[in-house]
């Protein structure tokens, strides 16, 4: 099996000089994904000597953005400095040095700094809010964007691959501020609430003879009744993707459902055609997706037998689910049509003990995955990136 890392480039640069990227091979890793975009917040980060708390620029990138013909516009970091190395550049010697495979990780579309610039450019629900930190797939604007940024990747000497995450319709808990709520995460208000509304979606779906008024209000009546019916003291048990798409089915009617579903997946194919035409094999393309179609966040939702030809890799999200649901999302995924990975962040209350990662290892190997990404280097305390080398070491006894 294949394992990645993801790292923010200050912990690449931090592990420099003291063995610890050679130690990172020693561990199981082959490649280190190296973050290229940031969009804000703070992380914990237990073991970095430039303090446990890291302040993360809001809506930045970590190489010499390039040059757009439209409104939005990347900004380079503050660390990027004319005349020296990039953290990117740098990170892609470092990690050639000590053996392992540098990958960019890019989240194109989750910048809330061009969000709230540009508020056009974003996804609108159903209640009209306009989503700042998530910026709309479908839009010329916004793939242009995209597009320029991953052509500026592709152009690094050495780079192996770039992992592309938020590049679909993201839901309503990807800000970057957790968002305050009583009710536990629900596959189908999260869904509904990722339908955007803006002018571009409404008028692709008028093309196909909806009512976008209408179907706006209906799905905006459907969130109110799922999220008023819902008791946080004694909360239902989560819908499955596959149960909530037949509720949908029969509460929104089978044909607005189908066609909601087209335009997002119209929009997703036009988006990796173009990239798979931008990069043109300077680099492989590594996506991460979900395995059904209702999934709302971070991934695209699509089926792997619709994506396969775009992409060199799939990458499937897992978000605080425990080894059984793993298993169960796994079963029976058509995996021998592309080559797919799990991301995991080993952390209770999913993952308590190693025997909960191996599991998992085993899972995927079983259901013809060919390994991992493992989320974040920075973030995990020294003795627990051990304790996860040790069990990716042993992954090929554990599913032999």
């Amino acid at each position: 099996m294949h394992h990645a890392i993801h790292a923010h480039p200050r912990d690449v640069q931090a592990l420099v000089g003291h063995g610890g990227l050679m130690r990172l091979r020693d561990l199981g890793f082959d490649e280190v994904a190296v973050a290229v975009t940031e969009a804000g917040g703070r992380q914990v980060v237990p073991w970095c000597p430039d303090g446990p708390i890291r302040e993360l620029e809001d809506g930045v990138v970590h190489f010499r953005p390039p040059t757009h013909d439209g409104p939005l516009a990347a900004r380079a970091s503050t660390v990027v400095q004319p005349g020296s190395a990039t953290p990117l550049e740098a990170a892609i010697v470092e990690l050639r040095r000590a053996g392992l495979k540098p990958w960019a990780w890019a989240r194109p579309l989750h910048q809330p700094r061009l969000g709230r610039q540009h508020p056009t450019s974003c996804m609108v629900d159903c209640f009209g809010h306009r989503h700042l930190e998530a910026l709309c797939p479908a839009r010329s604007e916004v793939q242009r964007y995209a597009l320029g940024l991953i052509d500026a990747l592709a152009d690094h000497d050495g780079l192996e691959a770039i992992e592309l995450q938020s590049l679909g319709f993201l839901g309503p808990r990807a800000a970057v501020d957790p968002m305050d709520s009583a009710l536990p995460r629900d596959t189908y208000a999260e869904f509904l609430l990722s339908v955007c509304f803006c002018d571009t979606c409404c008028d692709s779906m008028a093309r196909t003879g909806l009512d976008t008024a209408s179907i706006r209000t209906k799905v905006g009546e459907l969130v109110r009744q799922r999220l008023m019916g819902s008791d946080p003291m004694s909360p239902p048990r989560p819908l499955r993707p596959a149960e909530a798409f037949r509720r949908l089915e029969r509460e929104l009617g089978e044909a607005v459902l189908f066609a909601l579903w087209s335009h997002r997946l119209s929009v997703y194919m036009q988006l990796l055609r173009q990239i798979r035409s931008t990069v043109h094999g300077r680099v492989r393309i590594v996506l991460h997706a979900h395995f059904h179609s209702l999934f709302a966040g971070d991934a695209v939702g699509a089926p792997l037998k619709v994506i396969a030809n775009h992409v060199d890799e799939v990458v499937i999200e897992h978000v605080d689910e425990t080894p059984q649901e793993i298993a169960k999302e796994w079963s029976g995924q058509p995996t021998d049509q592309a080559r797919v990975r799990a991301v995991l962040q080993p952390k209770a209350p999913a993952f308590t003990a190693p025997r909960d990662l191996a599991q998992t290892l085993k899972t995927i190997r079983v259901h013809g995955g060919v390994g991992t990404v493992i989320h974040q280097l920075g973030l995990l305390p020294w003795p627990a990136l051990e304790r996860v080398g040790e069990t990716l070491r042993g992954s090929v006894v554990v599913n032999a």
